[in-house]
C-alpha cells in the first residue's frame, strides 16, 4: 500500500532468505502516479531490508535493470541499438545483501 503497487499483478515467494519477485510491476487502479525507475529501486531496497532478507531476485515483465539502473522493458539503450537477439526476458539481476 506504501507505494500503491497492485499485488495482484506480482507473484512473490521466499526460500532460505532470498525472496523471488515476479510479475508485473503496476500500480493500482486509480492512481495515474507513473512509477519511476527511482521507485523502483526503492520497493527493492525496502524489501532487502526486512530482517531475515539475504537477498532479492526480481523477473519483472515490465521492467529492467541494466548495469544497475532500472528502466521500462522494450526501451532501447540509448548507447547502442539492439535486436532482438540479444534481448533477455525479466530483469535477469540477483541483489545480495553483504553480511558485514
Amino acid at each position: 500500500v506504501k507505494h500503491w503497487i497492485d499485488l495482484g499483478r506480482l507473484s512473490m515467494r521466499s526460500a532460505a532468505g532470498r525472496v523471488y519477485v515476479r510479475g508485473t510491476l503496476e500500480r493500482i487502479y486509480g492512481n495515474t502516479e507513473k512509477i519511476t525507475p527511482t521507485l523502483v529501486d526503492t520497493i527493492f531496497t525496502e524489501i532487502k531490508r526486512v530482517k531475515g532478507v539475504k537477498g532479492v531476485t526480481p523477473d519483472l515483465d515490465n521492467w529492467t535493470n541494466e548495469a544497475g539502473a532500472w528502466k521500462p522493458a522494450g526501451q532501447p539503450d540509448s548507447k547502442k541499438k539492439r535486436d532482438d537477439s540479444d534481448r533477455t526476458s525479466g530483469t535477469g539481476g540477483t541483489y545480495d545483501i553483504d553480511d558485514s
